[in-house]
């Protein structure tokens, strides 16, 4: 008889100010995957939890994390499974695609463990297979957080990429730099930031919309969201930064063709 490892809890918080516009929910599920606990199985149980959740919450709905405990090669299998449970049309698309979802994998031997971003996908056709040689040199980013570096990702990008890994490099050098900005008027600010969907990702240009301390929330639009998309990062997972000064000009941009060649900075008045 199969008896499931699953666990399911609910955690909610205020939303807004005062909780002003009520409350947003998240759901944590811990379960382990072993030869009395097959991946097939437990992915039944959970997608029950997963649906039940949101059908009771509905745009309450805010975060949803996974954590499975499991043997070391088993972290490609639980992904896909992950993706697929996410692949369902269930409810609101701006509600899905706004989510926060978080997979934990703990290997069951050493207790590491890696966290994975994952976002709703829409069902849709799979894209052609184009050969390799005929691919556009697009960077590659993995948005896989090492667990000991809380906040940072680890990013891979192509040879042909090195210039453009350079600029990044230089942005988050000249953080410090951001910030002093930021505390002067300006007329508008954007930046650039790591999305992960599912197999797919992207860097997005966003706009900042709002800031408390080091924590930005910023709108864009992926491509596969059926409209703008709210979101916060630290002001360190950012991959690049403009800040638009009131007589036109700009500083940072470091990831533009022309500013990896060499970047106007603007000091701050006073400085």
């Amino acid at each position: 008889m199969f008896i499931s490892s699953v666990k399911a809890q609910e955690t909610s918080g205020s939303k807004g100010p005062l909780g002003l516009f009520g409350k947003a929910y998240a759901l944590a599920i811990t379960v382990i995957i072993d030869d009395l606990h097959p991946l097939e199985n437990e992915m039944r149980i959970i997608n029950e939890h997963y649906i039940n959740w949101l059908k009771r919450r509905g745009k309450a709905c805010h975060e949803l994390i996974i954590a499975f405990t499991a043997a070391t090669n088993s972290t490609d299998s639980i992904l896909a499974r992950c993706r697929r449970l996410l692949m369902q049309d269930v409810g609101d698309e701006k509600t899905l695609a706004a989510m926060d979802i978080t997979i934990l994998v703990v290997d069951a031997e050493s207790e590491e463990h890696k966290e994975y971003k994952l976002k709703w996908e829409p069902k849709a056709p799979p894209p052609p297979v184009v050969p390799e040689k005929d691919r556009s040199e697009e960077p590659i980013i993995l948005g896989i957080r090492d667990p000991s570096l809380p906040g940072k990702e680890v990013l891979f990008f192509r040879d042909v990429d090195a210039e453009l890994a350079a600029a990044i490099e230089e942005a988050q050098r000249r953080i410090p730099e951001f910030k002093a900005l930021l505390d002067c008027p300006q007329a508008g600010v954007t930046v650039r930031i790591p999305w992960v969907c599912g197999d797919i990702h992207d860097i997005y240009e966003a706009s900042l919309v709002g800031r408390n301390g080091d924590e930005l929330e910023v709108e864009f639009t992926p491509e596969y969201a059926p409209g703008p998309v709210r979101k916060k990062y630290r002001i360190e997972e950012i991959l690049d930064w403009t800040v638009h000064h009131q007589n036109g000009q700009k500083s940072g941009g470091f990831t533009t063709r022309d500013a990896a060649k060499g970047s106007q900075t603007i000091n701050p008045p006073g400085s």
